[in-house]
């Protein structure tokens, strides 16, 4: 009877050892690149491979692949790592994006106050500025040299040089298009965006003082330099009929609008 006892355990355990046989799917992969394992294993090695042998450079992102795999998503119970190099992953930061509504940039004046209508000219004609003969004109203590500009970031340049003797540059507007990335309409006025006025502040300029209906007004000291912000109906400024709106930076030296 004993013996019968033995002989059956034999055959059980013979059976088993077939059946785990034919079960177990050994996988032994190089991973040339840390962070790559998942792709370099198909549908099938990763749902039924119960043993892997990894060489090559792995990180976390690698290592919790091989958990999944030994969790429910899989069947995997035999892991060798001693030919693998185990590497730290650094998660890439990407720069945060510019806050939605806003210039990356403050728009500046393109010259420095003082320069004289020929150097204006001669900085139109390299960033193609186009003189717009039928705007530009002379005023009583100004002439004004208007340039339409063919790049997005702004419809109009103008410059504002001195009948005074000096003939320099005293006053430069420039038209923006995108008023949203600045402003938000309310009613018959407008208030600047939050980010808008932080890129201000940032660019050495104080928090802006509103002015009515008529916009906003704000200095940088250390550019000595004053900037009014106000809204323009873009019939006025391109001649054609629209319900559009240009935002109006203006720049002048200190103590001209504070």
């Amino acid at each position: 009877m004993f013996r019968n006892y033995i002989g059956l355990l034999a055959i059980l355990i013979i059976t088993v050892q077939a059946l785990y046989a034919q079960t177990e799917s050994k996988v032994t992969l190089t991973v040339s690149k840390a962070g790559t394992l998942k792709a370099l294993l198909t549908e099938e090695q990763y749902k039924k491979t119960t043993s892997i042998t990894l060489t090559g450079e792995i990180d976390i992102r690698d290592l919790k692949v091989l958990q999944e795999m030994s969790s429910d998503q899989g069947i995997l119970h035999s892991i060798d790592l001693s030919k693998a190099k185990v590497v730290a992953y650094q998660e890439d930061t990407p720069t945060p994006p510019a806050p939605a509504g806003t210039f990356e940039t403050l728009p500046l004046p393109t010259l420095a106050f003082g320069a004289t209508a020929s150097q204006i000219e001669e900085y139109e004609k390299v960033h193609k500025g186009t003189l717009n003969e039928k705007n530009t004109r002379s005023e009583e203590l100004h002439k004004l040299l208007w340039f339409d500009i063919a790049e997005d970031e702004a419809l109009v340049r103008c410059y504002f040089v001195s009948h005074d003797g000096a003939g320099t540059l005293d006053e430069f507007w420039g038209f923006y298009p995108d008023i949203d990335k600045a402003v938000e309409i309310k009613g018959e006025s407008f208030a600047l965006t939050f980010a808008f006025e932080q890129l201000l502040i940032s660019s050495g300029f104080l928090v802006p003082t509103p002015m009515g209906e008529d916009g906003f007004v704000t200095t940088n000291k250390s550019l000595q330099m004053d900037l009014s912000i106000s809204l323009s109906p873009l019939s006025e400024i391109t001649g054609t009929e629209s319900d559009a709106k240009v935002l109006v930076l203006m720049y002048a030296p200190a103590g001209e609008y504070m």
